[in-house]
């Protein structure tokens, strides 16, 4: 709740960078330096995909774990529609619907198949853990929670689809205090210093 009124440019929020999770914190991870020794390379989405699912993994013992415990369980976007919802929907939604359920499962079967074609080897408890259901949950956190960074500057277009660059995806644990509900509508523009 603000305690006066904001305008629009007013700063509500400063984050520092290394409080955000970035694909560049992803490949700097125990999880993200692995998979560069065994040469497996990820595009920015499944590596922060990857690094969300392994710090959930490690519970208590992460760092992350007071943000990634306030996640939530499933999200109410049309990946988690069954086929009976998905047909009461208007033709032309159920298409772009079925279109990014598709792009999900795509994205689970490349990361599945990367991850097999190089033997990988790192944590077969975590390996074992990656299903469908989990992945599914990691790529709706990435792609409902992201801001884009860009320049110095970090906003939010995102919605059903995926960022303009995917190497721009940063997660900021505190933003959710801003956002904690899908019925909030919420333009965010943050700067820092690097």
């Amino acid at each position: 709740m603000a305690c006066k009124k904001l305008t629009s440019g007013d700063l509500v929020i400063s984050v520092p960078e290394e409080m955000l999770i970035t694909a560049k914190t992803a490949e700097q991870s125990d999880i993200g330096k692995q998979l560069t020794q065994l040469h497996v390379r990820l595009k920015p989405l499944l590596m922060l995909c990857v690094f969300i699912l392994y710090e959930k993994h490690r519970g208590k013992s992460s760092f992350w774990h007071p943000y990634i415990s306030t996640l939530p369980k499933s999200f109410n976007t049309p990946a988690y529609f069954n086929e009976e919802e998905l047909n009461t929907l208007p033709s032309s939604v159920r298409e772009q619907c079925i279109t990014q359920i598709k792009t999900v499962r795509e994205s689970y079967e490349e990361l599945k198949g990367l991850l097999q074609s190089s033997n990988c080897k790192l944590y077969e408890q975590f390996l074992d853990s990656l299903t469908f259901d989990e992945f599914r949950w990691a790529w709706f956190v990435v792609n409902t929670r992201s801001v884009y960074k860009a320049n110095k500057k970090v906003t939010s277009p995102v919605a059903m689809g995926t960022l303009q660059t995917e190497n721009s995806y940063a997660l900021a644990p505190v933003l959710d205090l801003l956002n904690h509900t899908d019925m909030a509508e919420v333009y965010i523009r943050m700067t820092f210093d690097i």
